[in-house]
């Protein structure tokens, strides 16, 4: 989930921003002692990406036994920072720790020594937007700020103050200009992973707004460094759940695990999927939350250059876009100074470059630098990897977002169920959905209501 601030670095005291000044949820760093069983723990949970790694860390603190299974072959979910296909770290989900003054990771990273830096203001008269090759003109900078800045406005008034707020922002806006398509492009495939038409008003503006920062060396090595210890079941993907009775049984590709609760922490792709299977099955209006808020895609064509020829610094967005309004874009350039730049793609597009593969994603992206810097570019590039998370059959998309009329539906979705199924995960976060940090937080909350529930 990206982010674009003003040119001028400030910011609109709208309810998005204004979010930012609440405060977060304390953030508990991993005792040493740990008080998981593997026969007969209280909690099963299931998943061990940020929200399954919050609950484990939480429960272990309040001395609450859980067992933890993953159905990958390693930690983090969505987060993971890969350092070998580039010899650099690189964020194959997670890449921008969002909402910064809210978001549990930044003060953990800090803690821990992390190198953690704020996202540079968009000065767009210095570095990058561009129309076809040429660079904008001031005036070109000032026009696309006040679209962006007219549409986020147009969607607040309908979330806020028209009488139908839960409609899609295409229903209330009509696009005209090419900064009206470049600003939709980035609100839309690139923000929320989904076309303009399809998410709710009401859902994109109850979150907190900007403030993302970057971690030098990778989100998902955060993530990891902060579940390494714990105890958890790779390669243990959950098959069924029986809820049935007293206490709850988690039917696995290993065998039963029984306890007395769980948390399930999984995508709502793979729920609406129906990869897991509930006994008896669970209320409808439940299973229609995992298809209202769906997964989106939004994905990274990472391409690995010998050079920095953009010229701009270390972690450079550009923005970009034809002069009749066509191919908008955008790309984070020298990830870090380590000539690793990032083209990005989502929605309709992203999702039919996930179908077409690897190696058409790498080259279309490779062509989208070339369009903007020429074909010199093509001297430079070393080699490229695409993510597809629509296609990992453990995720089935990048993040959730609710479709337009259904904004209710995420309540519904984090609903716990006869006090025996919890749900945490991004998607049930209230503000910090489609983020690591939500789905931290989720986590953390669900650990602490089971607790209570346990206690009575």
């Amino acid at each position: 989930m990206t982010n674009k601030a003003t040119s001028n670095g400030k910011v609109n005291l709208t309810r998005r921003r204004l979010l930012l000044g609440m405060a977060a949820a304390p953030f508990v760093i991993r005792p040493s002692s740990w008080a998981s069983t593997t026969s007969n723990p209280d909690v099963i949970i299931i998943g061990a990406g940020a929200a399954g790694l919050g609950a484990a860390v939480t429960l272990s603190d309040l001395g609450v036994s859980f067992v933890m299974i993953e159905a990958q072959s390693r930690i983090g979910g969505r987060a993971y920072t890969d350092h070998h296909t580039f010899g650099v770290p690189y964020d194959m989900g997670c890449h921008w720790l969002n909402y910064g003054r809210v978001n549990p990771w930044l003060d953990y990273g800090k803690t821990l020594g992390f190198t953690l830096t704020p996202v540079p203001d968009d000065d767009y008269d210095k570095y990058g937007l561009f129309v076809g090759n040429r660079k904008a003109s001031a005036a070109e900078v000032k026009a696309y700020d006040d679209a962006y800045n007219h549409i986020e406005e147009k969607i607040g008034w309908v979330a806020e103050k028209s009488n139908n707020p839960d409609i899609s922002p295409a229903d209330a806006i009509k696009l005209e200009s090419k900064w009206d398509k470049l600003s939709a492009y980035m609100m839309g495939p690139l923000d929320t992973a989904k076309e303009f038409d399809d998410f709710s008003c009401q859902d994109w503006w109850e979150t907190p707004g900007s403030d993302p920062y970057f971690c030098k060396e990778g989100y998902g090595a955060l993530v990891a460094h902060y579940g390494r210890k714990l105890p958890v079941q790779l390669a243990t993907p959950a098959q069924g759940i029986n809820w049935q009775g007293p206490g709850v049984q988690v039917q696995t590709s290993e065998g039963t695990i029984s306890g007395k609760v769980v948390i399930i922490t999984v995508s709502t792709g793979v729920l609406a999927a129906d990869k897991i299977k509930f006994t008896p099955a669970l209320p409808v209006k439940k299973q229609e939350s995992f298809h209202y808020i769906s997964m989106g895609t939004y994905n990274n064509v990472a391409l690995q250059f010998s050079k920095d020829f953009f010229g701009l610094g270390p972690d450079r967005y550009v923005d970009y876009v034809n002069e009749d309004g066509t191919n908008p874009g955008g790309m984070l350039t020298n990830m870090g100074g380590t000539n690793l730049t990032y083209v990005y793609t989502g929605g309709d597009f992203g999702r039919d470059l996930e179908l077409a593969g690897v190696n058409a994603a790498v080259e279309w992206g490779l062509n989208e630098v070339i369009k903007i810097y020429g074909s010199n570019v093509r001297n430079h590039f070393i080699k490229g990897m695409f993510t597809r998370w629509g296609e990992h059959p453990w995720t089935l998309g990048s993040y959730a977002a609710a479709e337009p009329g259904y904004f209710h539906m995420r309540a519904e979705l984090r609903q716990t169920i006869a006090d025996k199924l919890f749900f945490a995960g991004e998607a049930t976060h209230p503000l910090q959905w489609a983020t690591c940090g939500g789905g931290l937080l989720s986590g953390i909350n669900a650990a602490n209501n089971v607790a209570a529930v346990l206690e009575t």
